[in-house]
């Protein structure tokens, strides 16, 4: 049995790095992984990269969604201003 069947678990910063690999750690383990980034485009492709189980989410809707969260796992990311 996988320890998180039927849980939902809300990552956010994983579309790459870290909580990417977090993301697929979690669905290989059954909880469905909503992750959540600042770059949309981003999240949806670490989704289709770690396959069933895992789906790309604003925080609101994953709520909205599924009536709550089991685990939520916040990764911070960094981000950079470009300026010129």
């Amino acid at each position: 049995m996988r320890r998180l069947a039927n849980r939902l678990a809300m990552i956010t910063g994983a579309a790459v790095g870290v909580g990417k690999a977090c993301a697929g750690a979690h669905a290989r383990e059954g909880a469905r992984a909503a992750i959540a980034g600042f770059d949309r485009a981003r999240a949806a492709g670490a989704a289709v990269g770690i396959g069933d189980g895992a789906l790309a989410v604003r925080a609101a809707a994953a709520f909205e969604r599924t009536g709550g969260t089991t685990v939520l796992l916040t990764r911070p990311a960094m981000a950079t201003a470009q300026t010129g």
